[in-house]
């Protein structure tokens, strides 16, 4: 938290799963930010069985363990636990530019009828998947309008205001991928998001080694099912990526 006597007005959520390659990155990134306001950081650790909870306790505001399973419930409990009115979510792979918070902060300042907010990221080191993305993120930012009526959410890089977020009803604890994009559509039946194309973070590339591979069989199917059928998981589909030794 910054060293200030107020309490935090941005509380940045992350969860964490043997990240002890990436989650120090990630946490001085946010300790950097240039914010004139006070932010806390919670990390809800996975269970790892790696340094990632002691790597994190020297950054972070916050440590917990997680009580749950997936990725949706470690968020909440997140969430449960943070002071400030805006939530900030992101992941431990996740490198943020120093003007992160701040140009949350100020977008929802100026504009009070917005609850959420949203953005993209590009990958570190990976030309190729970054021009690709250049180009299929407008059109699928599209696609994704026209079958769910609002904007595209990533725990990548996304912001709620907290009222807001306790009124949608939170992530379902009970869907292990695209967690995000289904709290987007019920966030659109609370008040209008935004998508900020200037509001960019970095992160690895790990998920996408075998993009075609990841998107047909993973991503695409993932994404019928919390869109079109509305339906939840029988199984995890999501699993941990870790970082190579």
């Amino acid at each position: 938290m910054k060293n200030t006597k107020n309490s935090p007005v941005i509380s940045v959520v992350i969860p964490a799963y043997n990240e002890e390659k990436l989650i120090e990155k990630c946490l001085v990134a946010l300790k950097k930010q240039d914010a004139k306001f006070s932010y806390e950081i919670i990390v809800v650790n996975g269970p790892s069985i790696d340094q990632t909870r002691a790597i994190a306790q020297e950054y972070a505001d916050v440590v917990v363990d997680q009580t749950g399973i997936g990725i949706g419930q470690a968020r909440n409990q997140g969430c449960k636990l943070a002071q400030g009115e805006i939530l900030a979510m992101t992941d431990a792979d996740v490198f943020a530019p120093p003007n992160w918070l701040t140009r949350i902060y100020d977008f929802f300042r100026e504009n009070k009828y917005v609850i959420a907010l949203a953005g993209p990221y590009n990958f570190i080191d990976a030309d190729t998947l970054n021009r690709a993305s250049r180009i299929v993120r407008p059109i699928a930012k599209e696609i994704h309008k026209a079958i769910t009526g609002t904007i595209p959410f990533s725990g990548t890089n996304m912001a709620i205001r907290k009222d807001a977020y306790f009124m949608a009803g939170e992530f379902d604890p009970e869907i292990t991928g695209l967690e995000d994009i289904e709290l987007g559509m019920r966030l659109a039946k609370v008040g209008k998001s935004v998508y900020l194309e200037n509001l960019v973070v970095k992160t690895t590339d790990r998920r996408f080694k075998h993009p075609t591979r990841h998107f047909m069989t993973t991503l695409l199917p993932a994404y019928i099912k919390r869109t079109v059928f509305k339906t939840k998981d029988d199984k995890a589909i999501w699993k941990p990526v870790q970082v190579s030794k």
